[in-house]
Parts: structure tokens; sequence; C-alpha cells
């Protein structure tokens, strides 16, 4: 069976990025080997002023099921007390 190699962008707060990467990496490194997706966040840009970066490029590519994995745990992590499961409003 081929496994169709697709590239999805996310955008994340700047304050969000430690909760997502987690100690020594450890968090990050678990959503990848649950989703089976490369997943890198894009550094800081060095020409422009920290103070006007808000938000990070998080760059997915695998198949579409294992970027549906990647999104729900960065959502599960930047909201968790969220209602929201899966679409559903409960």
């Amino acid at each position: 069976m081929l496994s169709l190699q697709e590239t999805t962008f996310l955008y994340i707060p700047n304050n969000a990025v430690g909760a997502i990467i987690g100690t020594k990496g450890t968090h990050i490194r678990n959503i990848i080997r649950f989703s089976g997706a490369s997943v890198k966040i894009a550094p800081l840009e060095q020409e422009k002023p920290q103070d006007q970066q808000t938000e990070r490029k998080v760059t997915i590519v695998g198949s579409p099921e294992s970027q549906w994995k990647v999104m729900l745990q960065v959502v599960t992590v930047l909201f968790p007390h969220s209602e929201v499961y899966l679409g559903r409003a409960l």
C-alpha cells in the first residue's frame, strides 16, 4: 500500500513552543513517534526583532493520517481544558 507524503503547515504561538517541544524534547519526540510524521518547528527569524514575532511555523510531513495525529496532539497541548474533541463540541 502506497502512503502519500504531504506537507502541512501550522502556526503556533511563541509562548506554546516550549510546551510542544517538552523537557529535553521529550514531547515532540513522542508526537513524532506516535504519528509517524516528520515535525519541524522553525526557529525565530534572526533579522526580525523578537518582540515582533508572535508565532512559529510548524512543518508536518507525512501521510494525511499522520498529519492529523500531529495536529490532534498539538491542539491537546494548546487547549488542554477544551471541551472540543475531534471536531465535536460537548
